[in-house]
């Protein structure tokens, strides 16, 4: 998802590539990334600050090789290369309530009463939505698939893009008190890299550190984010506060939380992936027999792995 809260497309989803550039043609299907998609990646000497509680200790990057889209997005680049042969085949707003693959034709039944049917089905719903039983399967998914969604860990998540009439903040503000927290909380240089002159700086919050964001309402959030900033950089951030924008993804109902977080059970990994009687597939971030999990990149390698299993089963 992406806005025009500035002069570039602000990403309030998935923002960095967590791969080489070359994964881009992956995706499409060929060996290299096109070429008018830039990116730009992170300098060693740039500055970066830690949250001891009390005081900034800033250091170097060092080697960070995650790479940011330049006036450009995640979603421009599904948009332009993998979305317009099927565009008129997608049907929007249209939430699947239950999947009856107890047949040799799967029946799939929607929110507004409309019923589809297919010898075969791709499931690539959010593990929240499965977790939480928003879909009905009949028959019932197998034991070892439940068990597995059990086990998926699949947090709420916020994004805060707020622009200042100055830049008073380094590249990334990480947080050392969160060390040993299920999730990730960091301040960060959100133009960085952009063609802009816009001060654009974006919190990030994932798992346990994003707790004390989450419930507040629009207004309470960004009074806490300023106070919290106040104290890091001496009252500059409600100083110099122009406009700001706020994405809680565990607020999004069909979506129910971030994305997937990465752990070492690869055996849940691979269940969640697993095809089920040869007729129910699954893929996305959640459901990706690989070594990434919780990637937008590896979610794309899932559909391709599912899409692939059907041509060829």
């Amino acid at each position: 998802r992406t806005l025009d809260f500035t002069d570039f497309p602000i990403p309030l989803g998935a923002e960095w590539l967590h791969n080489r550039r070359r994964v881009l043609g992956e995706v499409m299907g060929q060996s290299n990334a096109p070429d008018d998609i830039e990116t730009v990646g992170y300098k060693i000497q740039d500055s970066v600050a830690f949250w001891n509680g009390s005081s900034l200790d800033y250091s170097m990057m060092g080697v960070f090789r995650d790479l940011k889209f330049v006036n450009s997005s995640w979603y421009a680049f599904f948009e332009q290369y993998l979305v317009p042969p099927v565009a008129d085949l997608i049907t929007y707003n249209t939430a699947v309530t239950a999947i009856d693959y107890s047949t040799d034709q799967v029946r799939v039944s929607t929110q507004g009463g409309k019923n589809y049917t297919a010898d075969r089905v791709i499931v690539t719903v959010p593990v929240k939505m499965l977790q939480d039983g928003f879909i009905n399967f009949t028959p019932a998914l197998p034991t070892n698939k439940q068990e597995a969604l059990e086990e998926a860990y699949m947090p709420g998540g916020i994004k805060v893009f707020m622009t200042f009439d100055q830049k008073f903040y380094p590249v990334f503000t990480e947080f050392k008190t969160d060390k040993g927290l299920r999730g990730e909380r960091v301040y960060y240089d959100a133009a960085y890299g952009q063609n802009s002159n816009q001060n654009i700086m974006a919190l990030f919050a994932i798992g346990q550190p994003a707790a004390p964001y989450l419930d507040l309402d629009d207004d309470a959030l960004i009074a806490y984010v300023l106070q919290e900033l106040d104290e890091m950089f001496n009252g500059q951030a409600s100083r110099s506060l122009q406009k700001h924008l706020i994405q809680n993804w565990l607020r999004e109902p069909y979506i129910r939380g971030a994305y997937s977080e990465d752990f070492k059970n690869w055996r849940t990994v691979r269940t969640l992936s697993e095809t089920v009687n040869g007729r129910l597939y699954f893929a996305g971030e959640a459901y990706a027999d690989d070594g990434d999990w919780g990637y937008l990149h590896t979610a794309a390698r899932a559909g391709r792995r599912a899409a692939n299993e059907i041509l060829f089963s």
